[in-house]
Formats: C-alpha cells, sequence, structure tokens
C-alpha cells in the first residue's frame, strides 16, 4: 500500500509539471501571438525599403508589411515588392523577408542584415551589408532572360540566357563593384556584342573577379 501510494504521488506530480510546462508554453505562446498582432510593423516600412533601393538602385515599393519573432530576431516580411528603374524596368518579388544577420561586423559597429528575395525567375538569399554596401550570398534558379538590365552589370555586352546558380561576395566602393562570383548557368545561350548570333549550351560555369575599376578577370 505505501508503494502503490508512492507511485500514485509520484504520477500526481508528474501530471502537475506536465500541466504546469503546459501552461508555461501556452502563455509564451500568447505573449508572441499579441506582441506581433499589436506591433507597429508598419514603422519599419522604410527599414525594409532603404537597403533593397540602395542594393538595387530601383525605386522599390511594398505591398503588405508583417513581422514574425524567431531565433534571429524580429523578421520583417514585405509581399509583394516592386523595383522600378528609371529606365522602365519592373520587377515584381513574391516576398521579401528581412531580419538581422548572425554577424561579428556587428561588434565592429557595421550592421548586417539577412535577406532573404523569392520572385517567379528564382531567389536570393544571403547577408547584407548596408553601409558601406556588401553582399555575400547564393542566388538559385535565376531565370537570366527575365531580369531587366539593371540587374546584369556583370554581363553588360553579353547576351546571356538560362536559369543561374551563383555564390557571391562583391562589395561596392569608390571605384564601383569588387569581389567574387562563382556561377553556374543551365540550358541557356550567349553571343557577344554585335554577334547577330547565340551559341546554345547545357552547361556553363564561371569564376569572375570583379577589380572594382571595371575590370573583370
Amino acid at each position: 500500500m505505501v508503494a502503490a501510494a508512492r507511485r500514485g504521488r509520484a504520477a500526481h506530480a508528474a501530471s502537475a509539471g506536465g500541466r504546469a510546462l503546459a501552461i508555461g508554453l501556452g502563455c509564451a505562446l500568447l505573449t508572441a501571438v499579441f506582441f506581433v498582432v499589436r506591433f507597429p510593423v508598419d514603422r519599419f516600412r522604410s527599414a525594409l525599403v532603404g537597403p533593397l533601393a540602395a542594393a538595387t538602385g530601383a525605386e522599390t515599393t511594398i505591398g503588405s508589411l508583417s513581422a514574425r519573432p524567431g531565433l534571429g530576431g524580429l523578421t520583417l516580411v514585405g509581399a509583394p515588392v516592386a523595383l522600378a528603374w528609371p529606365g522602365g524596368a519592373r520587377v515584381v518579388l513574391e516576398r521579401v523577408a528581412l531580419r538581422p544577420a548572425w554577424s561579428l561586423s556587428w561588434l565592429r559597429g557595421r550592421p548586417a542584415l539577412h535577406v532573404d528575395l523569392r520572385a517567379p525567375s528564382g531567389g536570393l538569399a544571403g547577408t547584407l551589408w548596408p553601409d558601406p554596401l556588401a553582399f555575400d550570398g547564393e542566388l538559385e534558379d535565376v531565370a537570366l532572360a527575365t531580369l531587366p538590365p539593371e540587374l546584369l552589370v556583370l554581363f553588360e555586352g553579353l547576351a546571356l540566357t538560362g536559369e543561374l546558380d551563383a555564390d557571391v561576395s562583391l562589395a561596392r566602393g569608390d571605384a564601383g563593384l569588387a569581389g567574387e562570383v562563382e556561377l553556374s548557368v543551365a540550358d541557356g545561350s550567349f553571343s557577344a556584342p554585335g554577334s547577330p548570333l547565340a551559341v546554345p549550351f547545357e552547361s556553363l560555369e564561371g569564376s569572375l573577379r570583379l577589380g572594382g575599376a571595371g575590370t573583370v578577370e
């Protein structure tokens, strides 16, 4: 009987502990929900527009804007996001997510942001430093034929189509863009400036090094 009573008290304690844990988790979840619902997210619209405009040189407009907490901090999500260049080119992104990035540059007084862009023509994700402007990340399944010339500065004078994957590490200085691009293009074609013919290919691998003064290796 004594053993049975002890087992009963242990089961009751475990049940009580489980209820306390569930209540605690429920309270934390409700707090997070109320925080997101009541958070004045629209005040941070410029925090999303500014880095995108600086990185692309386009006028940026955002449809709906929301915020959600996460392990990386508060994430701002804009959907859709439209980029418009002075020449008339326009790209509409399905979703743009922006949050503080895990980077030691914060310790040096240089803020870093993690950006994730998704569009029908592909995606981009990585770390963005607004000042001075730099980006380190990846492009995935980008349909080159759908991009405006303003985003193809690395291929100026070269008509290039296909699906692009790339590892990008670029920074903008006084002399222009500098850094490295490792690219892979599938099922595309290219033509040199002034050439009337395009050369088709199944795959193209390339490694570019930009010198910052218009030079490319």
